[in-house]
């Protein structure tokens, strides 16, 4: 894709187009009591917190049968007239179900709820004796019986159970104990949204499952607007009628709205209402839309500060949110990192301890090559596939922000997304195969090591803003192939640099370090001189760098020093006895490596010569093994210092992945590795 290229669609069509898939694929109204559903239109819902809603059990002739409180987290389905889905301070009511203080009369509103319910009721009824429905009818017939007001506070009563309690107005009190003390309990029927089930024969059916219901209010919707001034809609491009008050997404906090700042339409428009003309059938498509996508975890992920990454197929949706903030690895996320391998002197292995990522990720979901090949063929598809990522923030109570929006045909983002993966693989040590896989870390593991501290739990990055605002710079690198930025690969090494500070994850950060260096180089240098930097395999490649031989003397020097302390401790068998070994010389000058190498290199030299004396005692063929690749590399570092320009130049990232490609070497399979076979049983070192 080209810079100037035109992405196919914007977000409101996106949704709209998604909302018209699901419904011809039978998704639109599909209850479910403890998840969120697809809502029809002109429909809201709300969820459960236990003492919050009730249900009414009416009989076909109108008769109150038995009352209960939802369960907690459980949803409730119910029509919504047009003023009633924006309500703040207006008494405008649904249509069916509402607050008590909208059944029936409060003191404390004077009526007005009341009287405005009541004549609303009193409306559909008349529409009702033309377009029949019998379970309106019964659910008609008990409101204007006036017994609600003792029905829910019988159905309150029961929840008190065998307590005593007292009822003044409509608060009802009872006193429970709570941890060996007595506590006062209150239920306003004021606070109480009340909701209602027809019993039939085959059983009681409520409102949030009662499809021909949700028809029937959808009809007097269209029936009531037919006569409405009728404009193009910006969106759908059909006439309809259109409005310019629009639903929340989060709360009341909106998506789209008219500004109150003149200056952004005054001289093109008189009224903000004219900038844009959004139908309110479309607005409710959309809407409803993208509360079901935000509310299943299947397609929104919270990334801090008020924000989620959302992702769905506009022609698939049953297919889920992609993986694009999961990990992909070879191994389950139970497997182990052993320390020993990324170069520290414990020998014990240490598990991959879950962080934050692992309570967002749940558990390993299909690859990206799974996901987007979908469950149907191209050709049976009635709808243009596009997967869409969008980031929305809450900025406020009133007020939704898109941060990130792409949409991109089915056969681009696979692509796409592959290629991120591909390019941010880094081998790491499986204790369960006993060799190196390829791992990609999640967006949140990069964002976490680069950003984060280590703490008991992992690497964490606290801060809700800078993780929300790094995920945001990282989606376009995944979704449009925009290459690393620099500042991350430079705080990456930074990081790197100051190995003291993790003394717990410091193989976690090692391996992370790598593939983002890894990364900017694919993105910036490798990729146009062709050069790879990992094999077929997944080995590392030997790069003639000053950096890289810096990197490999230090590994070298660290083993060394390793193999000697435990060879002085007892030996292998001893290992997880003497797991306390002293930090080795290598891992102290690790930074003064780093920023003075030349100088360094003289001091390891000097401090380990100790190790030697004790190889060349208990293992001899360790001694000669260390010593042979030291003078290779000797060798080939004076050949970058033989003009003594460079003495006092630091060492760049190359250094990271001479270290790393050291380590690997030592850990090759016999037969990969015939060097490695020492006199001691022939095993590696």
């Amino acid at each position: 894709m080209t810079r100037r290229e035109e992405w196919p669609m914007n977000l409101l069509q996106a949704l709209l187009q998604t909302y018209n898939a699901a419904e011809a694929a039978g998704l639109v109204d599909v209850w479910k009591e403890s998840e969120p559903m697809l809502l029809p239109l002109y429909h809201s819902s709300r969820q459960s917190r236990g003492e919050d809603i009730v249900q009414l059990t009416i009989s076909r002739d109108g008769m109150f049968l038995q009352g209960r409180f939802l369960t907690k987290g459980e949803y409730t389905v119910f029509p919504v007239s047009e003023g009633s889905l924006i309500r703040t301070a207006n008494d405008c009511p649904h249509f069916l179900c509402d607050e008590f203080s909208y059944l029936a009369p409060v003191e404390k509103k004077k009526g007005a709820r009341h009287s405005l319910y009541m004549k609303q009721l009193q409306d559909l009824g008349e529409y009702e004796k033309c377009h029949r429905n019998e379970d309106f009818q019964s659910i008609c017939t008990y409101l204007m019986s006036g017994t609600i007001r003792r029905d829910v506070l019988r159905t309150v009563q029961i929840c008190c159970g065998e307590q005593a309690y007292d009822v003044e107005g409509d608060v009802v009190s009872w006193q429970e104990e709570e941890k060996g003390k007595g506590k006062t309990r209150q239920i306003s029927l004021e606070d109480l949204f009340i909701t209602f089930a027809v019993e039939r024969s085959d059983g009681a059916v409520s409102v949030s499952q009662n499809r021909e219901l949700h028809r029937f209010f959808i009809d007097y919707v269209q029936y009531t607007n037919r006569d409405k001034p009728v404009e193009p809609c910006d969106v759908s491009g059909l006439p309809m009628y259109c409005v310019s008050s629009h639903r929340g997404v989060v709360g009341t906090a909106k998506l789209i709205g008219i500004s109150n700042h003149k200056e952004a339409y005054i001289g093109r428009f008189t009224k903000g209402e004219q900038v844009f003309h959004l139908g309110y059938e479309t607005s409710q498509r959309i809407h409803n839309m993208l509360k079901y996508l935000l509310d299943t975890k299947r397609y929104s992920e919270y990334i801090g500060g008020g924000a989620n990454v959302v992702s769905w197929m506009t022609g698939d949706l049953p297919l889920g949110g992609a993986p694009i903030m999961k990990d992909m690895e070879e191994e389950e996320r139970d497997d182990i990192l052993e320390s020993v391998v990324m170069g520290e002197i414990a020998v014990e292995p240490v598990p991959i301890r879950r962080t934050e990522e692992e309570v967002l990720h749940g558990k390993d979901s299909k690859t990206i090559a799974q996901y987007f090949a979908g469950k149907k063929d191209a050709g049976d598809e009635i709808f243009d596939n596009y997967f869409c990522v969008l980031v929305l923030e809450k900025v406020n109570n009133g007020r939704m922000a898109v941060k990130y929006f792409r949409a991109f045909p089915k056969a681009d983002i696979k692509q796409r997304a592959e290629a991120w993966y591909e390019s941010m693989k880094w081998p790491g040590w499986s204790a369960k195969k006993k060799a190196f896989v390829l791992k990609t870390p999640s967006v949140y593991s990069v964002v976490h090591f680069l950003y984060g501290q280590e703490t008991e739990k992992g690497i964490i990055c606290a801060n809700d803003k800078v993780r929300r605002a790094a995920i945001e710079r990282l989606l376009p690198c995944i979704l449009e192939r925009k290459p690393l930025p620099a500042d991350m690969m430079r705080t990456a090494f930074f990081r790197l640099t100051n190995r003291q500070s993790y003394r717990q994850y410091w193989p976690q950060a090692l391996l992370m370090g790598c593939g983002i260096v890894k990364k900017y180089y694919w993105d910036h240098e490798m990729w146009n001189q062709k050069i790879p930097i990992l094999n077929d395999k997944g080995a590392i490649l030997r790069m003639d760098k000053r950096s890289f031989a810096y990197g490999r003397l230090l590994s070298v020097y660290e083993k060394m020093e390793t193999a000697a302390l435990e060879s002085k401790s007892g030996g292998e068998e001893k290992k997880k006895e003497n797991s306390n070994l002293r930090v080795t010389n290598a891992a102290r000058l690790w930074s003064s490596m780093i920023h003075r190498p030349y100088r360094t290199i003289s001091i390891l030299e000097e401090r380990t010569q100790y190790c030697k004396a004790i190889l060349s005692k208990q293992k001899p063929g360790y001694k000669v093994y260390f010593e042979k690749i030291l003078a290779e590399l000797y060798t080939e570092i004076m050949e970058y210092e033989g003009d003594g320009q460079h003495h006092e130049k630091t060492a760049n990232s190359d250094f990271i992945l001479g270290y790393y490609y050291q380590q690997q070497q030592f850990y090759k399979k016999k037969d990969e590795g015939a060097d490695a076979r020492r006199q001691e049983g022939g095993t590696a070192v």
